[in-house]
C-alpha cells in the first residue's frame, strides 16, 4: 500500500507541482489510512471497501477531530483513488459513495467599498501575472462568478468586444453581461499570455488554474490590503449585495 502511495506522491510532486507542505499533509494522511487498513486485515488494494473508508473517518470522529478535518482526509483518499483508477490499479473507487462531511460555513464579513478598492489595486498589472490576477479578482467581484466557473471560464465562450461571457458550472449555464473594466482586464490579460489553449487562465506550468489557485489568490491579495482570511464568496457578498 505505501509504494502506491510513494508514486502517488511522486506524480503530485512532479506533475502536480504540490508544495513540500502539502505532500508532507497528504503522506501523513495516507499513511494513518494505510495503518488503518493495516490493522484492520486489509493489506490489498482490491480488499478496499466503502466499509472500511467509513470505519476510518469514524475512527478520526471519535478520536475528536473536527468536521473540517475529517472532510480534508475523505478529499485526499478520495484524490489517491482517482489515481488508482487512472493508472489502472484499481477498477472502481471504494469512496465514491462515501458521504462528504457537511460543514456549517460561518457568514462572510462583507468588505467596505474602500476595502474593495484597495484589493482590486493589489496586483501589480505590469506583470502578466498581475494582468491575471486582477481579471481574476474583477470577475469574481464585479461579476460575481465562482471559482468553479472561473477556472473552467473559454476563451470561445467569452465575447469581449459584445462584453459577454458563458459560465459553467456542472450542469448549469450562465450568460453574463460584464462590465467594460472587466473586458478590458481580461483582454490586456489575453493580450500578453500568448497561448494557443482555449482556457482563459492559466497557471504557470500552462495548465487551468484550480479552484484551490484561485482561493490562495484571494486569500494572498487580501492580505497584502491587511484583510485576514478572504475568500471568493466575501467579495460578491459585498459587490453584488
Amino acid at each position: 500500500m505505501r509504494d502506491y502511495i510513494e508514486e502517488y506522491l511522486e506524480y503530485l510532486k512532479e506533475k502536480k507541482r504540490r508544495t513540500p507542505n502539502t505532500l508532507a499533509a497528504y503522506q501523513q494522511d495516507l499513511f494513518r489510512f494505510a495503518d488503518f487498513l493495516k490493522k484492520q486485515g486489509i493489506d490489498r488494494l482490491e480488499r478496499i471497501t466503502a466499509t472500511s473508508c467509513n470505519s476510518f473517518l469514524l475512527s478520526l470522529e471519535t478520536e475528536g477531530k473536527s468536521p473540517a478535518s475529517v472532510q480534508r482526509k475523505l478529499v485526499c483518499i478520495r484524490g489517491f483513488f482517482d489515481y488508482l483508477i487512472r493508472k489502472g490499479y484499481i477498477k472502481e473507487d471504494p469512496a465514491e459513495f462515501v458521504p462528504s462531511i457537511h460543514l456549517v460555513q460561518k457568514e462572510a464579513e462583507a468588505l467596505t467599498k474602500e476595502e474593495q478598492k484597495k484589493l482590486l489595486s493589489m496586483p501589480n498589472r505590469s506583470t502578466l501575472k498581475g494582468k491575471r490576477d486582477y481579471a481574476i479578482l474583477m470577475l469574481l467581484a464585479v461579476e460575481g462568478l465562482r471559482p468553479s466557473e472561473l477556472v473552467a471560464l473559454k476563451i470561445s465562450e467569452l465575447s469581449l468586444k459584445h462584453r459577454h461571457l458563458v459560465a459553467h458550472e456542472e450542469n448549469r449555464e450562465r450568460n453574463i453581461r460584464i462590465a467594460e473594466e472587466t473586458a478590458q482586464a481580461i483582454q490586456a490579460y489575453l493580450t500578453e499570455r500568448n497561448k494557443d489553449i482555449d482556457i482563459v487562465f492559466l497557471s504557470r506550468a500552462g495548465e487551468a488554474i484550480s479552484r484551490q489557485s484561485v482561493w490562495k489568490i484571494v486569500r494572498m491579495y487580501g492580505e497584502k490590503a491587511g484583510l485576514k482570511n478572504m475568500n471568493p464568496q466575501q467579495i460578491r457578498i459585498k459587490v453584488n449585495g
